[in-house]
């Protein structure tokens, strides 16, 4: 068995300590980026992970009191005339519809 001082296995541990580092580095920044990612919104999910989420900061808000809870509903314009809407109970995501434009 080869030791690690063995002067035919310095240069090839020389090698893997440069690179060693920068996979480390690599690796790092794989992981934080992929926690990191913008998600689609879903149900369940609270307000702020929705405006973390791909959709963002609503267009349009409403807010209803009824005495089983408060609905909120965030409307997201987008083009053609269709629009994007998640409603709220209680800050927790109970429905997202995608309403398409009417035929003309």
């Amino acid at each position: 068995m080869r030791k690690f001082f063995d002067p035919e296995v310095q240069p090839f541990m020389r090698r893997i300590g440069c690179m060693l580092p920068v996979c480390l580095f690599m690796l790092i920044c794989l992981l934080l980026l992929s926690s990191c990612a913008p998600y689609e919104p879903s149900i369940g999910m609270s307000k702020d992970q929705i405006l973390n989420s791909t959709w963002g900061k609503p267009d349009k808000t409403e807010k209803i009191i009824y005495d089983n809870g408060i609905y909120e509903y965030w409307v997201y314009n987008t083009y053609l005339e269709s629009h994007l809407v998640i409603m709220f109970r209680d800050n927790e995501v109970i429905s997202i519809n995608r309403n398409l434009p009417h035929a003309k």
